[in-house]
């Protein structure tokens, strides 16, 4: 089965969630395509590709096979793949940003 999570390379919560996925499903074969590393031609398009797919232009999606989650909601992945070996991290069960880095 693979993967791939688009999100950004400064997102934890999304990390959180590669991880989990690449420590307790290892049967999945996970790509994790940070956005905002990408030239701007390619990020633009796989931007539009992803707007098409789920009608919104938050962040992350998460493909696998032909399913997609968007943000970080770990019961649909769990609904997905079946239970993991451990419980997700608590507290980002939709978690979701913008393709820019929120302010501080």
């Amino acid at each position: 089965m693979k993967a791939i999570i688009y999100s950004t390379s400064w997102c934890v919560a999304c990390r959180d969630m590669s991880e989990y996925v690449q420590q307790h499903y290892p049967a999945v074969e996970l790509q994790f395509v940070p956005l905002d590393r990408m030239s701007p031609r390619l990020r633009d398009r796989t931007l539009d590709a992803i707007r098409k797919l789920t009608w919104s232009d938050e962040l992350p999606v998460t493909l696998i096979d032909d399913t997609v989650i968007l943000g970080t909601d770990y019961a649909a992945l769990i609904a997905i793949l079946g239970p993991g070996q451990a419980l997700p991290p608590a507290g980002s069960a939709q978690h979701r940003h913008a393709l820019d880095q929120p302010a501080a």
